[in-house]
């Protein structure tokens, strides 16, 4: 499992939506889904997951992601665990070690009517 977290910086920030590629070795382990968090539930958020296979690199997938507030008025995300990805662990991965998920093509939008991009984004 790999938690996915949001800290606003500043505080103020109101992010509506978050969206992102995460790269990771799919030769070694599978992605299975992507569960909300609870903070997602009071401010109308929606999860959308997909997987691709690389298509230069067998071994190799990516989850693309979207995270969103929904409704009138929109809410901002909250800080915290937005949401959490599950993986199962193939019976070929080396025991005891980690391994990386890279964060690609990340963005995040404020929650105004016309969104603009939350800048510096990490």
């Amino acid at each position: 499992m790999a938690p996915l977290y949001l800290t606003p910086d500043p505080p103020e920030t109101r992010v509506g939506s978050i969206s992102a590629r995460i790269r990771f070795d799919s030769s070694l382990f599978t992605f299975v889904k992507a569960e909300k968090g609870f903070l997602l539930d009071g401010v109308g958020g929606e999860v959308k997951s997909s997987l691709e296979k690389d298509p230069k690199d067998a071994g190799k997938s990516s989850i693309l992601l979207e995270v969103a507030t929904k409704g009138e008025p929109r809410k901002a995300l909250r800080e915290g665990l937005v949401l959490t990805l599950v993986f199962r662990i193939g019976e070929n991965a080396p025991a005891g070690q980690s391994f990386p998920l890279t964060v690609e093509e990340a963005r995040a939008t404020d929650i105004a009517d016309l969104p603009k991009a939350v800048q510096p984004l990490v």
